[in-house]
């Protein structure tokens, strides 16, 4: 098998005692390249740093949604990522200080650095207008790094499909510059078509391998296979199977899951599905 993880978070601590087992066994299951997405200041250095001691890591450099308030905050639960100085504290306050930063990462690392994000809006976790109105400025600054790189644009979206749509609309000439993907999509056939119709791909994690994602799946059946991509979100969101074994985190190694359960949904043998979605995340992200 040749399969792609699109999306995740391998620098997370708790894969520390894991790490390298994990790297052998993706690449036992097939998985040849993986793209580890910065969400802060911290996380977007491990990842450049992991990348630059494995080959088989891409990067995306970018700011969740649920950070955009949060720049120079040091999160104990989180930020001893695999990668860095334990002792690493975050140093950049400022939002244009930091997208400036994010610029000069992408032009200090041209091959590595591969897309930008994950940026969006997330209405699940918190809701303010001042926090809308952070993410809305930071999806557009991510959308500025992606047109003069010419790098793939990774949206989050959870709880904000309204949201979301409505920033398509109103950006459609520039996402159709632009490779996008709505990442770890769960909405319904109408935000699917709209970022199909502007270009983007829909990528497809552990949720829709769920027993209550009927409805997801029967999206997935009525989308192109060409615009799907396979990626794991891990350390979260762990399908179906792997969480029935007992799974503590999500990883790379059980994107064949995800490969089955779209091959299913499209109707298509697990080859065919397999080498159309490793194409399509060669193409989704110019590797």
């Amino acid at each position: 098998m040749t399969l792609i993880d699109t999306h995740n978070h391998l620098y997370f601590p708790g894969f520390k005692d894991t790490f390298d087992q994990i790297l052998a066994e993706a690449k036992k299951a097939g998985v040849s390249q993986q793209i580890l997405i910065g969400i802060d200041e911290l996380s977007c250095q491990a990842a450049l740093n992991l990348a630059a001691e494995h080959n088989t890591f891409k990067v995306a450099l970018g700011l969740h949604p649920c950070d955009v308030d949060q720049l120079g905050v040091y999160n104990a639960d989180h930020h001893k990522y695999l990668g860095i100085d334990p002792a690493l504290r975050p140093k950049i306050y400022n939002r244009s200080l930091y997208f400036a930063w994010l610029d000069e990462l992408a032009t200090k690392h041209p091959e590595t650095v591969v897309a930008f994000g994950e940026t969006g809006f997330d209405q699940f976790h918190r809701q303010s207008p001042q926090l809308l109105k952070f993410q809305t400025m930071s999806f557009k600054e991510h959308l500025k790094l992606c047109l003069k790189h010419k790098k793939t644009l990774i949206i989050h979206s959870r709880g904000a499909k309204e949201e979301t749509l409505k920033f398509l609309a109103e950006h459609a000439d520039e996402f159709r510059q632009i490779k996008f993907v709505w990442h770890c999509f769960t909405e319904d056939l109408e935000a699917a078509n709209a970022t199909i119709d502007l270009g983007g791909f829909i990528g497809v994690g552990g949720v829709a391998t769920y027993p209550n994602s009927n409805d997801l799946r029967a999206v997935l059946s009525h989308i192109p296979i060409e615009r799907l991509l396979t990626e794991t979100d891990a350390p979260f969101l762990t399908p179906h199977q792997a969480r029935k074994r007992k799974a503590k985190l999500n990883s790379p190694v059980y994107i064949p899951e995800i490969v089955a359960t779209i091959a299913t949904a499209q109707n298509l043998s697990f080859e065919d599905c397999e080498a159309q979605l490793y194409k399509n995340a060669k193409a989704a992200f110019q590797l």
